[in-house]
Order: structure tokens, then C-alpha cells, then sequence
């Protein structure tokens, strides 16, 4: 494997090389950042039974060395690229690759192709990579109520073997427009090869989707849209510590469908379906699926916007109590979301109160804790993945800019969960050779919860460069006193500044921030202890030289204070890291 990872960088820089400019230029963004993203205390709503992705197929990049739309320090999503075709004034041939690599081993490659657009057909082919390999550094517990570094003789200790994270996604996109309706449908490949202290593991996941929908109201004011998407995962995971393998099939099946009736000149009836459906096989044998009915009203009076609906989530589940999809239910659940247009001032008062249930599929799972599964002695029973119910979530929100140089967004929310997600570290006794060892081991667990969350997002721009800010606060009221769990950070940020020098030269400098995390575990005695997972502040930088419309290149530096970071808890890779690349686009 070894030789394979290697090999694939080798020719990554090859390739890279031996590519000729383009006049395509999209902005991409190149960003180190994890998104090691814990649903309770990030995500602000429940998804939809169908992913948005799914919905629109007309993807689109914001990629850019220094854009990179500020979530949380623990909600960037591991080496992930939004990297998806956008229809949008493409013409056939162009041809678009983005590619870099550095030490730490940290190699990225991202790719578009569109050989046929003509107006009403449109064909895309994509693909990007993103991976690390080297030594993750040793993280335990300390004498003084700290998750941190392990340190001997003042130095860094190091787990000594061949580990690697990596991303491989690829696809092909198309789309065909009618006068009225438009037809797309997505075929993709996505892999998840990991190794680590404790195993490796290679799930990899085929998925299909088609969408039809109306453009705009035909025939009597009537529009609409329907979807179907079908996936199949194979994990296949094997454990240091375990004698045999453990592998997990999943069958997937996404479809939806919305018909919408104009009533009036500015009120629309809007009746939504969506089925999410999973079957599992090998070590998980059961099924699970949740149903919904989202009928709503949409009322346009002035600068006024009411939309006014109510959700029905049937859950099923084949398994008994435990399994998935067997937490409390509530059925029924707010849809209602009210805002304002001020006429003489550029902002918008937003006010809404929604709730939801979420089926937590084990490949969903995977996508937002990547490093799940692995360590988990446990998972046949699939007692971890229960679904999260989302009673009530009120927020308040407002968004505007005062001129056209700065712009800003803030809301605040609290919801009210019958079962979240949560990150969790235990203590286990593993064995290694022969020889038993006390371990921290990352897990999952899921508990009834209160969410308060606030943001702010702010960007000043002008000639010169910009400057942007943004900041989250996460308030997590556990209401089990027994459970081990790790909470999120209460305060993330991020403050950075760019630099526009004749148009041609850019820099930036900026730096993210995390306040401790607080977590509990369980002793050998069975008592719950308090532990802390220390905060960081990183600073980072980034340049770009634009050599022509068709030819960039890019260097991006971080991890520059050497701090032991887990946006994952126990997982912390080796720093500092440097990365060069370049941004090559052609075509007719």
C-alpha cells in the first residue's frame, strides 16, 4: 500500500506538470481545514430525507485559495472539495485541474472536463483527491484532567506506522433541457481508504441519481420536481485488536417528489414526499427508513414572505430496541419560516421554527465522523446508530451589507433533540501482540439534548483585499448525567485578511481559534471523570500568483505553531504542513 500511495503522488505531479493553460477560471477553494463536523452542535437542522446535492445537479464550484465560508473549527469536512459542474455558462471542451502537494504529505487533485454544451445539453466529468499520510501523533490522557499530546524527554511521541486518510471522488454529470423541464442525472464513485493505530478500513460507495423538474409553473400554475437516487457501500474494516473482519453492506435508496399549485398572484401550495431507505447487510443484517409529508403554503405580500407549513416523519425500523430508527418519536413537526425585506436599508429579518428526524444510515455516519468504525468492538449490534429527532428549533436570523463593501449575517437558535449525535472517547482493554493495553478508543453516542448556537459572519471588501471574520457559539445541555461524551467547543473562529497586489499577486494571513472542548469518561471503577480537550489558535497563510487567465500558482503554509490539534478527538497529524500547486483551466 505503501508503494501504491507513493506511486499515486508521483504521478499527481507528473500530470500536473505536463498540462497546458486554459481560459476557464473558476475560483477554487484550496483549504486545509478539517470539518470534523459533530452533528448536534454544528448542523442547525435536520436534513431532508433526499440531500440537496441530489436536488440540484446543477453543482457549482466556490473554490478560491483564501474563500472558504467559515462553519466552526470542528465543521470543516476532512480534505472535501465541493467540487461539482456547474451549467452555467460552460462551453464544450473546456478542461479545469487544480493540483498541489507538500509536506506533510498532503496531495490534492481536483478535475472537471466538459466535452458537450450546446445550450440544451450539457455533459460533465469530475474528480478530485484528497489524502494524508505520515504519523499521527499519540494522544492520552494526563495527569491533570487533559486529552492532550504524549510527550517523553520533552519530545513528541509518535504512532510509528504507515497511516493514511484518504478521499477519491469521481462522476459524471448530465443535463438536458427541455422548453419547460429539465432532466439530470449523476453517476459517482466515492472511497474512503484509512489506516490508523488500530486498523484499516476501505469503504467504497457507487451511486446513481436522476431528478426531472419544471422550470417554472406550466399549464394551469401547476410545477414540480421528482427524484430517485440509489447508492451501494461496502465497509470492509479490519482491527488490529480483533480476529476477524468486519464488513458492512448498505443499500440505499433516496426518492421525493414536490408538486406546487399557484393560488393567486403570490401564494403557492406546495405538497412535499420523501422516502429515505437503507438496508444493511454481512455484520448489520436490518433495515430502517423514514417516510415524510411536508405539505405547506407560501404567501408573498410585499416584503413580507410567509412560509407556512407542517412535517409528518414515519420512522420504520426491522430491528428491536437499540437498533436503528428505535428512539423516541414525535411524527409531527413545525415548518414555519417568516421574513421582511426593510425597503430603504439593504437587510433581511428572518424568524423560524422547524423540527425534523434524521435516519442516521451508517454511510451518513461515516461522512460526518469519517474516523467511526474502526475502533468500534461493537459494531454488529448497531446499537450506535439511532436516529436523531429534532422536537423543536426556534432561531432568529438577520443578513444585509451596507454599501457594496461589507457584508454581514448573524442568527441565534435553540433546539430541542431527542437524541444527538455526539462524539465520545472510552477506555478499553485491547489486545496487541499478545500483549493487553488500556486504550482511549473513539466512539459515538447518542442522547436527549438541548442546543443553544449563535454565529456571525462578516467580510469587508474593497480594491485593496478583504477581510473576514467569522465566529460560532455552541451551548450543549446533556440531559443524561451518565453518558460519556466529548462537547463542542463553546467558541470557534476564524479572522483572516487578504491582500490584492496589482490584481495579479495575492496574500493572506489569518488565524483559526478553538476554545477547550469538555468531555467525560467512565474510570475502571465505573465513576465519570472530567477531561478537557485542549483549545489551539493556528495561525496560517496563503499566497497566489496569477501568471494569466489560465495559469495559477498557489502555496498555502499552516500548522505553523505546532500544536497537538484533534478536530477529531485522539486523532492529531504531524506538523507543520506546506503545500504548493497550481490552477490550470483551457478550452474553446
Amino acid at each position: 500500500m505503501k508503494r501504491y500511495v507513493i506511486a499515486a503522488s508521483a504521478c499527481l505531479c507528473v500530470f500536473a506538470l505536463s498540462a497546458s493553460a486554459q481560459n476557464y477560471n473558476p475560483t477554487v477553494v484550496v483549504t486545509n481545514k478539517y470539518k470534523a463536523a459533530t452533528e448536534t452542535a454544528q448542523k442547525g437542522e435536520i436534513e431532508m430525507a433526499v440531500p440537496d446535492s441530489l436536488r440540484h445537479f446543477n453543482m457549482t464550484f466556490d473554490y478560491s485559495v483564501f474563500d472558504k465560508p467559515y462553519k466552526g473549527a470542528y465543521e470543516f469536512r476532512p480534505y472535501s472539495v465541493e467540487m461539482k459542474p456547474s451549467f452555467d455558462d460552460r462551453k464544450p471542451g473546456i478542461f479545469y485541474m487544480n493540483a498541489g502537494i507538500g509536506y506533510t504529505l498532503h496531495p490534492e487533485l481536483d478535475v472537471v472536463y466538459t466535452p458537450v454544451s450546446n445550450g440544451r445539453v450539457s455533459l460533465d466529468i469530475y474528480g478530485n483527491h484528497r489524502s494524508y499520510a505520515g504519523d499521527y501523533r499519540k494522544v492520552a490522557f494526563d495527569g491533570r484532567g487533559r486529552l492532550t499530546g504524549v510527550k517523553e524527554d520533552g519530545k513528541r511521541q509518535y504512532w510509528k506506522d504507515w497511516n493514511y486518510d484518504m478521499d477519491n471522488n469521481a462522476g459524471v454529470s448530465f443535463r438536458y433541457d427541455w422548453d419547460r423541464v429539465v432532466f439530470t442525472t449523476d453517476l459517482a464513485y466515492s472511497g474512503l481508504q484509512q489506516r490508523d493505530w488500530f486498523g484499516r478500513r476501505s469503504l467504497d460507495r457507487g451511486t446513481i441519481g436522476f431528478r426531472v423538474f419544471s422550470k417554472d409553473a406550466v399549464g394551469s400554475g401547476i410545477g414540480f420536481g421528482t427524484w430517485l437516487k440509489y447508492g451501494f457501500g461496502h465497509d470492509r474494516m479490519t482491527p488490529k485488536y480483533a480476529a476477524e473482519r468486519l464488513s458492512v453492506g448498505e443499500n440505499s435508496f433516496k426518492a421525493g417528489v414536490d408538486l406546487g399549485v399557484r393560488t393567486g398572484k403570490s401564494g403557492r401550495f406546495i405538497l412535499g414526499m420523501n422516502a429515505d431507505v437503507a438496508t444493511y447487510m454481512f455484520a448489520l443484517g436490518h433495515r430502517a427508513a423514514v417516510f415524510e409529508f411536508a405539505p405547506r403554503y407560501v404567501l408573498n405580500v410585499k416584503r413580507w414572505s410567509f412560509d407556512l407549513g407542517v412535517k409528518a416523519d414515519i420512522p420504520v425500523t426491522s430491528g428491536g430496541a437499540g437498533y436503528e430508527n428505535s428512539a423516541t418519536h414525535q411524527y409531527v413537526y413545525p415548518s414555519v419560516k417568516i421574513s421582511y425585506d426593510f425597503r430603504r436599508v439593504p437587510l433581511n429579518l428572518w424568524l423560524g421554527i422547524d423540527g425534523g428526524e434524521r435516519m442516521n444510515s451508517y454511510t451518513s455516519i461515516v461522512d460526518d465522523f469519517r474516523h467511526y468504525g474502526i475502533s468500534v468492538s461493537s459494531l454488529a449490534s448497531h446499537a450506535t446508530l439511532g436516529n436523531t429527532v429534532e422536537r423543536v428549533k426556534a432561531s432568529f436570523g438577520l443578513k444585509g451589507r451596507i454599501r457594496s463593501v461589507f457584508g454581514y449575517e448573524a442568527f441565534v437558535s435553540y433546539a430541542e433533540r431527542s437524541n444527538s449525535v455526539l462524539e465520545r472517547v472510552l477506555l478499553k482493554d485491547l489486545e496487541f501482540d499478545g500483549v493487553v493495553m488500556k486504550l482511549p478508543v473513539y466512539d459515538l453516542a447518542f442522547s436527549p439534548s438541548g442546543l443553544l448556537t449563535a454565529g456571525l459572519d462578516a467580510r469587508y471588501s474593497d480594491d485593496w483585499g478583504r477581510v473576514d471574520l467569522g465566529l460560532r457559539y455552541n451551548g450543549l445541555f446533556v440531559r443524561d448525567e451518565a453518558l460519556q461524551y466529548i462537547a463542542p467547543a463553546a467558541l470557534t473562529g476564524d479572522f483572516s485578511v487578504q491582500f490584492n497586489i496589482i490584481r495579479r499577486i495575492f496574500f493572506g494571513v489569518g488565524c483559526e481559534f478553538s476554545t477547550v472542548r469538555n468531555g467525560r469518561v467512565a474510570q475502571d471503577s465505573g465513576s465519570i471523570v472530567s477531561y478537557k480537550i485542549p483549545g489551539f489558535g493556528e495561525p496560517y497563510f496563503s499566497a497566489e500568483f496569477q501568471y494569466s487567465r489560465q495559469l495559477a500558482f498557489w502555496l498555502r503554509g499552516s500548522r505553523l505553531t505546532g500544536q497537538t490539534i484533534q478536530r477529531t478527538p485522539l486523532y492529531a497529524e504531524r506538523g507543520p504542513e506546506l503545500t504548493a500547486g497550481l490552477r490550470l483551466s483551457f478550452g474553446k
